[in-house]
Order: structure tokens, then sequence, then C-alpha cells
């Protein structure tokens, strides 16, 4: 009776040991989850401050210097989420800092466009605008030409094209845009038409701010 007494205890107390193991290990997997929870709102909400910064404040010093700071927070708190780059894209385009601007969009392009669903189908955009800002023309044209085999009706991106074909001397490509443009039945055809008619009368052409629409 002693010596089945004695393993009946030790029976019981590997269960006991047991459990208390899994309660542990338990307890670490929800403090891990509540842990990754905290980081993801951290970052959104740090990235909901940005957006309203650039949607309200336009292009305020002080307030893209702020935006910037956050970005940066936000991408070292989770340094594999996208949306931290793309928006310290947009707040270093609007600085003008167009060179760490196309850095930023193009991990965007080069991550996000795997993908068949993209994310941030504006950064690509944003990308040509900003090598239009530093006078990189041909690179602008061939980022706005791979937008329009995607998205073959957008007069806006048709306009941009023509007008960077246009500020490159390249007359008869900036008058082919207008032309395809002007098919989509957008209503950029208006501001097309106005760049038409500089184009044939030889006015300067003079480009739309990067990342201003």
């Amino acid at each position: 009776m002693d010596e089945l007494c004695f393993w009946k205890m030790k029976y019981i107390q590997k269960l006991i040991f047991l459990n208390i193991v899994l309660l542990i290990v338990s307890i670490i997997v929800n403090v891990s989850e509540t842990k990754a929870l905290t980081v993801d709102q951290k970052v959104q909400t740090l990235l909901s401050k940005v957006d309203y910064l650039i949607k309200n404040k336009g292009n305020n010093q002080m307030a893209l210097n702020l935006a910037l700071n956050l970005c940066n927070e936000a991408i070292n708190l989770k340094p594999n989420n996208l949306a931290g780059y793309y928006s310290r894209g947009v707040v270093l385009g609007r600085m003008e800092n167009y060179i760490g601007a196309i850095k930023n969009f193009s991990l965007v392009i080069q991550k996000n466009e795997k993908n068949k669903k993209s994310k941030f189908p504006a950064a690509r955009k944003f990308r040509a605008d900003c090598f239009l800002g530093l006078g990189i023309y041909k690179r602008a044209v061939k980022d706005y030409l791979i937008i329009l085999k995607r998205s073959p009706k957008s007069g806006k991106i048709w306009c941009y094209l023509a007008e960077t074909y246009a500020v490159m001397g390249e007359k008869n490509a900036a008058l082919s845009a207008i032309k395809n443009g002007c098919k989509t039945g957008s209503h950029w055809c208006e501001k097309m038409k106005i760049l038409q008619k500089k184009i044939l009368l030889g006015k300067k052409i003079v480009p739309h701010k990067p990342l201003s629409n």
C-alpha cells in the first residue's frame, strides 16, 4: 500500500507540474499577442497623425518635420510595415526631398506590386512625380507608361505623361498622349487641350508640382 501511495503521489506531482508548465506557456503566448497588438495600434495611431498633418497642414514645414518624425517612429516600431515607408515617401516628397522620397516609394513598389491587389497604387505615380521634379524625365515617363498599362483610362496620368514629354521637347509624343488622353472622356481633357495649345504656340511648359494632386 505504501508503494502504491508513493507512485500515486508521483503521478499527481507530474500532473501538477505539467499543468503549471502549460499555464506559464499560455501566459507567455497571451502576453506576446498583447504586445504585438499594442505595437500595431501604436503604428496605426502614428500614421493616422501623419495623414492628418498631410491633409490639413499642407506644406507647413513644422508640420512636415513632425510628420517625418512620426513616420520614423512608426518604421522603428514595425520595420516590415510598408505603410510607414509610403507615408514617409509622401512627407519627403512634400518637403521636396525627392531623392529620399524615391527611395521610400521604390521600396514600397518593389514589395507591394508583387501582390495582385496593390495596397499602395499611388506609390508609382508619386515616384514618377519625384523623377519629374528632379528633371529625370525618362524615368518619369517610364513610370507613367507602366501606370497607363494598368489604368489606360486615367486622364490625369495621360495629362502628366503629355506634360513630361512636352518639357523634354518631345512635341509629337506629347500631342499623341493628349489625343489618347482625351479619348478616355476624362475631365482632364480640358487641361490637356490647354497644354496642347501651349505646345502648338511654342510656349514654355511648366510641369505640375510633384505630389500636388
